[in-house]
């Protein structure tokens, strides 16, 4: 009988942290040992091509930058326009008197609120694309402008509706203001971990977004003659992001495997919260224009 030595195996090299590359191991043989199945076998036969596959290959990378494309496509757009709405407001609309300067300031707030979340979320995009999971707790950036988002969006229907009330506008402006600093403080620097910020988040969205309902739904009901346009897009506004949300959260279209390797549920949100913003803003501009007439 011919004694056959088993040479130790050797383990596979490792390319990557995450998927070992098995076409690269070696297998114990020996010249006179007997294959116990067929060679043709493809079942038992390994692969020793290398894996040529781009969607293997890029994997998760090609998501990424597929999402930074998109996602910064709409983000500059919400720059350029709301820069160009800013120059053009002051340009053409400059306050003349005492009363059109908090109008102003107001437009002036808002408009930088939605240029600080387009900044914020082409930020943490890039980021991302460039250096993978290392920038995740970058995102911190793109929720918080969010909540910034959120507030400035709400000061413009505040100070623009109930004009004629100081007191009342100054008592909505202070609580909200004090509200929205502080969620936005505890968000930012309280919670330690991105996973604990990503938890949190959809609350502190939410509980901001039934505080900013309240001035509208005062306006609403309050002693107008007729429902302020304002006050009505800004509950269209509140009603379409939160499509928006809901959309994103449930992700039928992921679900139903409709779509491969795409995230249509994150750029619908991000493009109706663009649109929302745009729409919003000749509202509030045409608001403006009545009262300085």
């Amino acid at each position: 009988m011919v004694s056959i030595q088993r040479q130790p195996s050797r383990p596979p090299t490792v390319w990557c942290d995450e998927t070992p590359d098995w076409t690269t191991s070696k297998r114990p043989t020996h010249p006179s040992a007997p294959s116990s199945r067929s060679q043709s076998d493809p079942a038992v036969t390994p692969s020793t091509q290398p894996i040529n596959d781009p969607s293997v290959m890029a994997g998760p990378q090609a998501h990424t930058l597929r999402d930074c494309a998109i996602l910064a496509i709409i983000s500059i757009f919400g720059l350029s326009y709301f820069y160009l709405f800013v120059i053009q407001f002051f340009l053409f609309h400059f306050p003349s008197s005492p009363g059109g300067i908090l109008d102003s300031l107001s437009v002036l707030v808002f408009c930088a609120g939605v240029i600080l979340w387009c900044l914020s979320s082409l930020v943490y995009r890039i980021l991302n694309a460039s250096h993978g999971s290392d920038a995740a707790e970058w995102q911190k950036l793109e929720l918080g402008g969010v909540l910034v988002l959120i507030w400035t969006t709400t000061i413009p229907s505040v100070v623009l509706l109930f004009r004629t009330q100081p007191s009342l506008q100054l008592g909505y402006l202070a609580a909200f203001t004090a509200v929205a600093v502080g969620t936005l403080v505890d968000f930012l620097v309280w919670d330690a971990s991105i996973c604990a910020a990503r938890y949190r988040f959809p609350y502190s969205c939410v509980s901001l977004g039934l505080l900013s309902l309240i001035p509208t739904i005062h306006a609403l009901t309050g002693t107008f003659q007729g429902p302020p346009l304002l006050a009505i897009h800004f509950g269209r506004v509140a009603i379409w992001n939160s499509f928006g949300a809901a959309f994103y959260l449930l992700r039928p279209l992921e679900r139903m495997g409709m779509v491969n390797g795409w995230r249509p549920s994150l750029y619908v949100m991000h493009l109706v919260l663009a649109y929302s913003t745009v729409t919003y803003s000749r509202v509030i501009l045409h608001t403006v224009l009545e009262n300085a007439a």
